[in-house]
């Protein structure tokens, strides 16, 4: 229906052919070591390529050639980049040789080399018209499932249309969106601000998110390509 496609409209997808350099790439998508661990991938270097990463020549050109690495070496590979609007980090999507890639990149800065790599890139960003749209007609909120009962017995009481919507996949663990029009729920400023203080505004998190976006310098320069 209507919010099925208001939602399906503020996602956009991107695929392009381009050419980065290796220091470009800030973030990695997989490893056998948690990524998660590690804020950046200089710090996963630290915590987990001591040994590849001494800075030298023949250890730069051996990590440049580990096989593993299937985006520098393999003109067909699932491998690619990734980057989301609101987030600065430009992700490596890799199957394995994060190790490799990653001492690589390291030894590569340390040496001012420049390593080039051509790769197919996706961006996921917000499409800002229909962000605008979106908030201009539904209200959601982002809710604990804690709160799932008290907020559906409110809905019920008030006869008030609203979409309750779970995936595990889209959104953080144990919570939920609470969706509904504008015009069916007419709120006053005192009742809107206790529900703020109970729940995310998703709303508010989808402006704050396209601002940052906005901002977002390396994501404006690959979009625009």
């Amino acid at each position: 229906g209507e919010l099925f496609e208001a939602l399906s409209n503020i996602f956009v997808h991107k695929a392009l052919n381009t050419t980065v350099d290796v220091q470009e790439i800030t973030g990695l998508g997989a490893s056998k070591s948690n990524v998660k661990e590690c804020p950046s991938i200089d710090d996963f270097v630290r915590e987990n390529c001591r040994h590849l990463s001494e800075v030298s020549e023949q250890n730069f050109r051996e990590n440049f050639n580990h096989q593993e690495i299937e985006i520098l070496h393999f003109p067909v590979t699932t491998d690619h980049l990734v980057m989301y609007g609101w987030h600065s980090k430009l992700y490596l999507n890799n199957k394995a040789g994060s190790h490799h890639f990653a001492a690589m990149r390291h030894i590569a800065s340390r040496l001012n080399k420049q390593v080039l790599i051509d790769a197919r890139m996706e961006l996921t960003y917000l499409d800002e018209n229909a962000v605008k749209n979106f908030n201009q007609n539904y209200k959601c909120y982002l809710f604990n499932k804690n709160n799932e009962k008290k907020l559906k017995e409110l809905t019920e009481l008030n006869n008030l249309p609203s979409l309750f919507f779970f995936n595990g996949r889209f959104l953080p663990y144990n919570t939920g969106l609470l969706f509904f029009r504008k015009s069916d729920w007419r709120l006053f400023r005192f009742e809107e601000n206790a529900i703020n203080r109970v729940l995310t505004d998703f709303n508010a998190e989808l402006d704050k998110f396209c601002s940052i976006q906005q901002s977002n310098q390396k994501f404006q320069d690959y979009v625009s390509r």
